[in-house]
């Protein structure tokens, strides 16, 4: 019996770690911050920073233009 909860428990782990990740969102991938201001690159691609105060430095990476958010 302890066995089967066991493998429940662990299957809802994993189950929620999973969903966790396919949610996209448009956040720094060296800190997880969210963009502080763009500019759009081409047709389907902007360029994201935010400064990181910690490191007293901008970080820029880029995504789709379906995240852009106003300048």
């Amino acid at each position: 019996m302890t066995i089967l909860r066991l493998v429940l428990l662990l299957s809802l782990i994993v189950a929620g770690g999973c969903e966790k990740e396919m949610e996209h969102k448009n956040v720094c991938p060296i800190d997880g911050q969210p963009p502080e201001w763009s500019r759009q690159i081409d047709a389907k691609t902007c360029e994201y920073f935010h400064f990181n105060a910690i490191e007293r430095q901008t970080h820029s990476w880029t995504e789709s233009c379906e995240f852009r958010k106003p300048h």
